[in-house]
Order: C-alpha cells, then structure tokens, then sequence
C-alpha cells in the first residue's frame, strides 16, 4: 500500500484568503503582504511548528506533560488537574506511559468508599517540589486499597501551600491499605508531617514486598495514628524528626496498635522518636505486639526506647527475635514503657540502654529510660534479659538443679519466680508448686520424668520502675535428660576391690536406681543353709523397665576362685508369699564373671509385680566349710614334698661337725 504523502494527506494547511486592503481596515495603514509571503515563509515555518512540537511530545522520558500513568483498564478511572482517580471498584495496573519515567506533575487517588485492587507496575512520582496536588498516592475516607508491587516503584510526594507536607502513601481516616507482591516501594512523605506510609485513625497491613519508607519532619516512616499489622516482607523504615521509625508522629505519638507477625524489620526512629512506639519522647499510646520476625529498633537521639513509649504496653512472643536499642549516648531504655512488659518468646531478644551523658542517667535495656534528678543523671530501672536455664542430666533417682540469674539495672526492682513445667507430652506449662527462687531443685527423679521442660517467670516491679511498669519475663525452658543408668559400680564392702553390674533388656529407660542400688556388708550365715557370701550382697532395683519384661544382669569381680553359686532372697512364684533363698534362673559363672536373668513379676523380682520396677537382693556364695573367706591357691603335693626335702638338706648341710677346715 502506498504510503501518505506527508505534506498533501497527514497535515492539511488551509491557504489563507487574500488579505483586504488597508482600506478595510478602518485606521490601518498596513498594506497587504505580497503573494509570495503565504508561500515562501509563513506556510513552511508552521510546518517546522508543528513538526517540532509533535516531536517533542513523542519524545522518551519527557514526563513532564500531565497524563503520564498509564491505567488498564481505562473504565472506571478519570483525569482531573493532573490526578489519575480510581472511581469504580475493580482490578487495575497502574504504569508509566513512557516505562522508566518520572512524572513530577501526575498523582494517585482511590475515590471515596471504592474497593480497589491496584498494582503498582514501575510507577514512578517525585512531586517534591509543587505544592498543589502534590500527594503522590491519596486512598480517601473510606477506600479500600489492595495494593500489588510489581517492579520498582516510587511514591514521594511534596507539601500544601501552608508548607504541610502530604504522606507519600496516604491513607485516609477509615481507610484500609493492603501491601502485598515481589516488587518494591519506596515512599518518602512530605517535608513537614509527611510519613512515608501512613495517615490517621486507618488500617495498614503489610504481607510482602520490599518497603522503604521515610518520614519528614515530625513524622514516622510508617503510621502516624495508624492500625499496622506486618506479616512478612522486608520493611526498612525511618522516621524524620520527632517521629518513630514505625509508630507515633511528634505531635500525637502512637494512637493505635502495631502488630508484628513475621517479616524483616529494621524501624529508626527521628531525633525524639522510638524505633517502634511512640513519636516525640516516645510519648502516645496504644499496643505494641510482636509474635514473629526479625526486629532491629533503633531510637533516634533523646531519651527514647528502641521499642515502646509512655503508657505502651509491649509484648513480645511467639518465636520472634528482637534487637531494640535506646537513643544512643543517652538515656532511652532499650524495650521502655510506663505501661506492662510481657516477654515470652522462643526467640532470641537483644535489649540495650542508652549509654547515658552528663545530663541524663542511661537506659535500662528493659524498664525505664534514664533521667535527670535535679542533680545527677539517673540509670533507668529494670533487668536485661536473662538467659535460660541449662539442660540437665541426671540418673534415675538423682537430684538436679535448675537456676536463672537476672542482672538489674539502676535502683533495682522487686524481683519475683515461678517455675514452671510442661510435663513430657504436655499439654500445657504448670506452676512447679513451691518453685518461687532462683533457683528450682528436684530431688529423687524419676524415669517418667524424663523430656520434661522447666522455665522460670520472672516478674520485676515496684523498687526503682516508674508507677505503672511491671515486667513480666519468661526464659526459654530447659530439658531434663536422662543419664544412663545401666551401669552400676561399687566399691566392696570388705576392701579388697571393687564390682561392677550392667543391665539389658527391658525397654531403653530399664536402667538402675542409685538411691535404691548398693553392695552391703556380708552377713551371717542364713540358718540351716551350707553356704556364706565372701563378698557381701548385691542388692538393687531397676525402674523404668518395660511391665513383665525379662532384664539380663551381668555382674565382674575381682576374684571368683571358690565361688560355687550365686543366691538370691525373696519370694518366689511358688513360694507361697514366703522368703527364701534360691538361685537365679539362667546362672552363669565364668572366670569371674557372674550372668543370670529375672523377669518384671517372675522369678528374681521380690515384689513379684509386673510394674516396670525389679528389686533383686543377692551375691555370690561359697560352700560353708571353705571358711570365712574366699579360697586363696596353694601349692600342690609334689611341690610340696619337694619345698620339705629342699629344707631338710639345707638343715643338714647347716650343721657344725659337716663345715670344712
């Protein structure tokens, strides 16, 4: 197809009529121009007018012409004075017209009552220097936004005529915002009063995405009277002057509540601003919860918390891990609040005070920040936090101890305890009765014991808080485990060495009972028996074995020449409740080692009870007539006559009358 001849198709220039003499003009003394001007100057440089403008227009990256978002759909949106409105609820992407621009005159805003679910694709708006229309994102009274990131968007908006500055991402009273997506935002709020996100007496809710926010004089990165709930995505924060970095402006502190659910959270305060509370001497208040994430809070200069403020109760819970640190080379308390503390976490927290001056006492990391008495700087009161108890070991039938040590702050506070247990299979945590020092000691424990979790709530008040601070801490819990205790090893009762036991079989906690284990002295000889024990009794008790179990129990020592037999004494299955004395089933004896079994409630178990406990008094025996001890081993008859012969001759040869000379 033929292409258009520029000048004949595409751009069509009325010739202009003749103009009329001066006689028409009544006054004029202008003449006509000549013929030849239409055609050789004033038709051609109107051309190159147009021409120029057209390119200009079309030009990459000129944005500074109104209309330079680009919505899809086009239905249910208009233009008014530069502001791109969403009036119609429904799914929209927003982008630059020209992609990789910046607009400097064109903005956002989501009419009243309308429900929309925006994506942000690339959007670009600095409008920092005007001073009409300049919130870059506006969500009116009662909007709801559900606001997608996708690629790199920035939202920074500029201040009113009055010198107000707009919030980057403004959300209007009973207004909700919804942050969700892969892509990320950075917005940056006006001059003066501007937060990077936020507004007053609105919802805020934060699932991803990576946000960057900054707040300008007198107002928080994020929030200024907002609801903030933050479920994931990596949040970097920082307040302008007087403001918190997540939380309170300077001029009302924290009015609603900040929920932290999961994410990676850094919040820096502004000079006079928390890193997570209140705004302006970390004043307001409200609710700090934090159930998960990663939390680094950082105040800004003064005396301010890294995470709280004045009558802001906190607390922290769940599994998140927290870093919160004072205004640094002053007095701000690194978790503070005139209000309650409540920590009970599996993670990990990390509080540091304000390090103090001349003028101001430092912070304590968790209590209250430092102060000026009229004649001294004044360290906070409170407690760091304080590390769990340690796992312990122990066998069957030992004692244990569990302890925690609080280290105070400033003029310490009245510490309190409770120790508490969450059973082996739960279901929930119980007060130890009791327990209420530092230290928790349990005696005689038993195998079912074993895998049990011990903590201790350590609650600090009064002394040097604040009316109206209480702390409420809660240590990672520590584990009883268990020492094996299937090996037994006693010192003879007759001094001449030591003996050893060993049991298996029975289940894996089938192990012995120290308290209930030992060798005792020898004993007479039982009457009417022809047989005494050299070595004394071995008597013990298992626990822990599996009900009506059979255990092997295997016994070394030191010497077993002459020993003929091992017994045992107790009731046994036939004999009719009645203790006597009877041989093992199973009996070995090798070298000098002795092996037999008994069965849970059979045959070796004195309480003949299928209970998982075996008791077992016993020893090695030898024959009445051997004496009181064991046989020692003596030369043979040959040897011997042959020892008689050898001293008779020396005798002999001894004699006087048999020497020479």
């Amino acid at each position: 197809m033929e292409m258009p001849r520029l000048s004949e198709n595409l751009i069509r220039i009325r010739p202009h009529a003749p103009l009329q003499s001066a006689t028409h003009f009544p006054g004029s003394t202008h003449s006509p121009p000549p013929a030849s001007f239409h055609g050789r100057f004033f038709s051609p440089f109107r051309h190159f007018l147009f021409a120029l403008l057209g390119a200009l227009l079309l030009a990459p990256g000129f944005a500074q012409a109104a209309n330079q978002l680009a919505v899809n759909p086009t239905g249910g949106s208009y233009w008014s004075n530069n502001e791109l409105h969403i009036s119609i609820s429904g799914n929209y992407t927003i982008s630059m017209a020209s992609p990789g621009a910046t607009t400097t005159t064109d903005s956002i805003v989501v009419d009243p009552g309308v429900t929309a679910h925006v994506t942000l694709n690339g959007v670009k708006i600095n409008l920092s220097s005007n001073q009409d229309n300049s919130c870059a994102f506006n969500i009116a009274s009662g909007a709801t936004v559900n606001l997608t990131l996708g690629g790199d968007n920035v939202l920074t908006s500029g201040v009113d005529s009055y010198g107000s500055g707009y919030d980057g991402l403004s959300v209007q009273s009973n207004s909700t915002l919804t942050i969700d997506g892969t892509g990320t935002l950075t917005a940056t709020g006006g001059n003066i009063n501007g937060a990077g996100i936020g507004g007053g007496g609105n919802s805020i809710t934060i699932n991803n995405g990576t946000i960057t926010a900054y707040g300008g004089l007198n107002a928080p990165g994020i929030g200024g009277g907002s609801d903030i709930t933050i479920n994931g995505g990596t949040i970097n924060a920082t307040g302008g002057s007087w403001g918190a970095g997540i939380g309170g402006r300077g001029d009302g502190g924290l009015v609603h509540t900040i929920t932290i659910n999961g994410g990676t959270i850094n919040a820096t305060g502004g000079s006079l601003g928390a890193g997570i509370g209140g705004g302006s001497t970390g004043g307001g208040s409200g609710v700090i919860t934090i159930h998960g994430g990663l939390i680094n809070a950082t105040a800004g200069s003064g005396d301010v918390p890294g995470i709280g403020g004045n009558y802001i109760p906190i607390t922290i819970t769940g599994n998140a891990s927290v870093t919160a640190t004072g205004s640094p080379g002053s007095g701000g308390a690194g978790i503070g609040s005139s209000n309650t503390i409540t920590i009970d976490t599996t993670g990990t927290v990390i509080a540091t005070g304000g390090g103090g001056n001349t003028t101001v006492g430092g912070g304590a990391p968790i209590g209250n920040s430092g102060f000026n008495n009229g004649t001294a700087p004044v360290t906070g009161s409170g407690i760091s936090p304080i590390a769990a108890p340690a796992d312990a070991s122990v066998v069957v039938g030992g004692n244990v101890t569990f302890t925690v040590s609080v280290t105070t702050a400033g003029t310490a506070p009245n510490l309190g305890y409770q120790w508490q247990v969450f059973a082996n299979g739960g279901p929930t945590w119980a007060n130890v009765p009791g327990a209420t020092a530092p230290t928790l000691t349990l005696n005689g424990v038993t195998a079912d014991m074993y895998g049990n979790q011990y903590r201790c709530v350590v609650t600090a008040a009064n002394g040097g808080l604040s009316t109206g601070t209480s702390i409420t801490y809660t240590t990672h819990p520590a584990k009883l485990l268990q020492t094996s205790n299937s090996q037994f090893t006693s010192a003879l009762p007759t001094g001449v060495g030591t003996m050893s036991a060993t049991v298996s079989g029975g289940g894996s906690t089938c192990v012995f009972n120290p308290s209930a284990t030992q060798m005792i002295a020898p004993s007479s000889v039982p009457a009417g028996q022809p047989f005494q024990f050299p070595y004394g009794l071995f008597t013990f008790e298992l626990t822990g074995c599996t009900p009506g179990s059979t255990v092997t129990v295997t016994t070394i020592w030191p010497n077993l020449s002459g020993v003929t037999g091992y017994m045992k004494y107790g009731p046994t299955p036939t004999s009719g409740g009645q203790s006597v004395w009877y041989a093992p089933a199973n009996l070995q004896i090798a070298g000098n080692t002795i092996t037999y079994t008994v069965q849970d409630g059979g045959l070796g178990d004195n309480d003949l009870s299928a209970n998982g406990v075996i008791r077992d008094p016993g020893g090695p025996t030898i024959p009445l007539s051997s004496g009181n001890s064991v046989n020692v081993p003596t030369l043979s008859e040959w040897a011997l006559a042959a020892l008689a012969l050898a001293l008779g001759w020396m005798a002999l040869v001894s004699l006087p009358g048999r020497r020479k000379g």
